[in-house]
């Protein structure tokens, strides 16, 4: 996304960005795959990735981002920024 934004695009479109772990397990699609958590490893805390995100959302004020994210997904509030929308699959 940060590419993205420095390359100008004037949308981007962010999938895969739920978060926050089901039953505090990690839910990485690439679980159990060399190099990544086995299946009811504890999830990673997402509070790093928040803040770099966010970080991104207010320095491209000009980029219109889209989360796509099952229904009920609660956006931090730290990305709720004019330039951020939370779209339901």
């Amino acid at each position: 996304m940060l590419l993205a934004a420095v390359l100008g695009h004037q949308e981007v479109t962010l999938i895969g960005f739920d978060l926050h772990p089901i039953d505090h397990a990690v839910n990485n699609i690439y679980k159990d795959t060399v190099n990544y958590a086995r299946t009811g490893s504890q999830a990673v805390d997402p509070s790093y990735w928040i803040y770099q995100i966010a970080a991104v959302f207010m320095y491209y004020p000009a980029t219109k981002f889209f989360i796509r994210n099952r229904p009920g997904w609660l956006m931090p509030a730290e990305w709720q920024k004019n330039n951020v929308e939370f779209v339901a699959l």
